[in-house]
């Protein structure tokens, strides 16, 4: 995946801007798992209201 001729300060570039995309798609994907379970709490209470 790096060459092997990478300098310290590229690898920890690499590394520091892969954990960067992970923690961002590890967020969305909270927010949208917990948006979802809200939308479906919301539903259901509609639901056996009627």
């Amino acid at each position: 995946m790096l060459p092997d001729d990478a300098s310290l300060e590229e690898i920890f570039f690499f590394f520091w801007w892969y954990g960067l995309v992970f923690t961002a798609k590890l967020h969305f994907l909270i927010l949208s798992v917990s948006y979802g379970a809200r939308m479906m709490q919301d539903y259901l209470k509609e639901g056996t209201k009627s």
